[in-house]
């Protein structure tokens, strides 16, 4: 018997609910805005009228406080629907991975979870369990 694991098992990082603009933008310069419904260190999802096909590499923009503040992230197209597109994060830079980080942190629902998950990790990848 197989066993189903749910999208929450699998994914690493918690996933937190935000309000917050976003711009993605490819590299043939299309560019794409909307307001990000979740986030994570993975990546983000946001309702949007246009669309980039599944894979395109991509930068991404989260505005803050008014888009006086903006955390930059690079990435590709995971998902496609109806609504919207989810963004993969492929690499963040070291100040926005801070940031980034304590946006996730204040909005999450158990700090220490999301901060644990944050311990187990160098950037978004696992810590070497060989060690």
């Amino acid at each position: 018997m197989s066993e189903t694991i749910s999208a929450d098992e699998r994914r690493e990082f918690t996933r937190v609910r935000i309000n917050l603009e976003v711009e993605v933008n490819s590299d043939d310069k299309t560019s794409i805005s909307g307001v990000a419904q979740d986030l994570s260190l993975n990546g983000c999802y946001f309702p949007c009228t246009g669309r980039l096909p599944e894979g395109t590499p991509c930068k991404i923009e989260v505005f803050l406080d008014n888009r006086e503040i903006k955390i930059e992230v690079h990435g590709k197209i995971s998902r496609v629907t109806g609504d919207g597109m989810a963004v993969e994060f492929t690499g963040v830079p070291l100040d926005d991975l801070e940031h980034l980080r304590n946006l996730i942190r204040f909005n999450a629902d158990d700090p220490n979870v999301v901060q644990e998950e944050f311990d187990a990790h160098v950037g978004l990848k696992p810590k070497d369990t060989d060690e």
